[in-house]
């Protein structure tokens, strides 16, 4: 069951507006210009799915995630309370000394892709859909790409869909959630410190303006359809320029949004808390929205009837999601984090088919090497992981490359990508690997730019209570989330190409 919210909203910055009032009238992230209609039309349309008597999580699903939670001290919150109070309401009256020098243009890679930069590409249309998880009522947001024109999933086929370009994501985030999954507050922490950050979409993406409901079918013409996964506090928004490359190649791309989402204040992750007995009432789990999405564009995908083939991707959490996720994967990639199913038959879509993994050893989350101290406990490094796994697979062998070797590798079904210093020591405690991709520099810069925005002023006050920065710190100094997916992204899209077309 699909139903398409009204979420999208349409505002480009007036060309004959003079430079200072155009300043002054914005609501500013730090390298995306979102003009302030368009934050006031998202308050009024573009409300997040709420939950319905969610089903119960299964067993299996809990306990996968481990996060040690704090209290919050009534003078931290307070600390807490105060600067987001103070960074929203510089952001909302334009004097964000880092704003105030914006771009008002998408990542130039990305839009290379429609200008013949890079080749002849499909155009792209975008739709917000909403997924039924069975038996429970709750409803899903899952952001949709899809190649071409008209021959798009959605359209009914009587014209009356409208395209609309140069539009914005209907991107949110919740500190009310943030404060729920990090700080083990209540459910029913107050969300007025919560913003809407509309992110811009690359040139040559349409948004699709519908009443109707048409019914969902992949074009006969696309490559496949890609699923992506967010990962820990993320969105379905994380991994944008993967999935409008992606999309510009042919896939229809879906990335679904799930509970620990920092997007919908709402959702409550499956898993149980340390020290806390599982939640009551918890919304789906990643499996259960991973085949939600699935099938309501490829029904009859987990019966291995389909013709359709169907790819998964995720970073960090969402990697994990991608590698353990039943169903006939064509091809499953797994960026900056790697955590198969304890046991793995040999004859499981992971094991026979495609699998590209990509790791960091600048990650200071899911570390490369191995790791007495990480913003989780010990850690064995990914590494390690990616070795034991494929010895337990009957030797399988795979490629270890660094991205230029990868680039004239593409051809290979088992690939492992990492980023290192040469003749780097291994040792994830001493090397001082600040020049390297940290965690989130994998994920859109749009993203990432917002999520700073919103979030520099309570770096100090994290920090203090110990909380996971998530590399949030480190991406602020390094900026490169657009020179790792300029060079990236591009090399997952074609090795996942080759992996559909075999």
């Amino acid at each position: 069951v699909l139903t398409r919210p009204k979420s999208h909203f349409v505002a480009p910055p007036s060309a004959t507006r003079p430079a200072r009032a155009l300043t002054m009238s914005t609501m500013l992230t730090h390298a995306r210009v979102a003009p302030i209609t368009a934050v006031h039309r998202a308050r009024g349309r573009a409300g997040t799915a709420r939950r319905l008597s969610p089903t119960l999580a299964s067993e299996e699903a809990r306990g996968k995630i481990d996060v040690e939670v704090r209290k919050m001290p009534r003078r931290a919150a307070l600390a807490l309370s105060a600067s987001a109070s103070l960074a929203t309401g510089a952001a909302a009256f334009g004097v964000s000394a880092a704003s105030a020098t914006g771009e008002l243009t998408t990542p130039k890679f990305v839009n290379k892709l429609v200008d013949g930069g890079l080749g002849t590409r499909n155009r792209v249309v975008f739709h917000d859909i909403q997924v039924s998880i069975p038996g429970s009522g709750q409803r899903v947001p899952v952001a949709t790409w899809c190649p071409g024109e008209r021959d798009s999933p959605f359209s009914d086929g009587d014209g009356a869909d409208d395209e609309t370009p140069a539009a914005y994501y209907p991107h949110q985030i919740s500190i009310a959630k943030i404060a729920r999954v990090l700080l083990n507050t209540p459910e029913t922490t107050p969300t007025w410190l919560d913003r809407q950050m509309p992110l811009r979409a690359s040139a040559g993406v349409s948004f699709l303006v519908s009443a109707g409901s048409g019914a969902v079918a992949v074009p006969a013409t696309a490559k496949g359809v890609a699923v992506l996964c967010h990962g820990y506090l993320g969105s379905r928004f994380d991994l944008l320029d993967l999935a409008e490359f992606l999309a510009q190649e042919g896939f229809v791309v879906i990335a679904p949004e799930f509970a620990e989402s920092l997007a919908d204040p709402a959702t409550t992750p499956a898993y149980a808390r340390p020290g806390k007995p599982p939640p009551a009432n918890p919304s789906a789990t990643r499996d259960e929205i991973v085949k939600a999405a699935v099938r309501a564009f490829v029904p009859n995908f987990y019966d291995g009837t389909s013709q359709v083939k169907v790819v998964i991707a995720g970073q960090s959490a969402g990697a994990s999601t991608a590698t353990s996720s039943p169903g006939d994967f064509a091809a499953r990639v797994a960026i900056t984090g790697f955590r198969p199913p304890e046991v793995v038959d040999r004859d499981s879509s992971l094991a026979r088919n495609p699998l590209l993994i990509v790791a960091s050893a600048g990650d200071g989350v899911i570390s490369l090497y191995p790791k007495e101290k990480s913003a989780f406990g010990p850690y064995e490094g990914i590494e390690i992981g990616v070795a034991k796994f494929f010895a337990a697979n009957g030797g399988t062998k795979y490629g270890k490359y660094d991205l230029e070797q990868f680039a004239s590798r593409i051809d290979e079904a088992k690939v492992f990508v990492t980023y290192e210093l040469p003749g780097g020591s291994g040792n994830a405690d001493t090397e001082n690997t600040s020049s390297l991709p940290c965690h989130i520099s994998f994920l859109s810069s749009r993203t990432n730019d917002a999520m700073v925005e919103v979030l520099s002023p309570l770096l100090p006050v994290a920090r203090l209570l110990g909380v996971p920065v998530l590399d949030f710190d480190k991406y602020q100094l390094t900026k490169d989330s657009d020179a790792v997916n300029g060079a990236l992204v591009p090399l997952i899209a074609k090795w996942l190409t080759q992996a559909v077309d075999v």
